[in-house]
């Protein structure tokens, strides 16, 4: 049995692994259900923002999962396009204390 505090020390083995994947399943089903808009907006940025809110909130535990990076970025660009083309003007503002903890520095 794996316990939290050294979780992180045994990433190389399967047990370690398993839960890593896991948890990228579970932060990524969760993604899912957040871009199947459950509030049924029309409101694109509200929309955007609450997706954002769970890829970074996801970032904060999985920042060294390049394909996560990837997909919140892919989102964004995606948004942006489909927010240019509605005419959209408010903007998307995204935390910049993830990449600040992935860094190891502290806001």
């Amino acid at each position: 049995m794996i316990s939290v505090s050294n979780i992180f020390s045994l990433k190389s083995t399967n047990e370690a692994n398993y839960i890593s994947t896991e948890q990228v399943a579970l932060w990524k089903k969760y993604i899912a259900w957040e871009k199947s808009n459950p509030l049924r907006t029309e409101d694109l940025p509200l929309l955007a923002r609450r997706v954002m809110f769970a890829y970074e909130q996801c970032l904060l535990c999985l920042s060294h999962h390049p394909d996560v990076w990837y997909e919140a970025a892919l989102y964004l660009e995606t948004v942006a396009k489909q927010m240019t083309e509605k005419g959209v003007k408010k903007h998307i503002t995204v935390s910049t204390n993830i990449i600040h903890n992935s860094e190891g520095k502290s806001m």
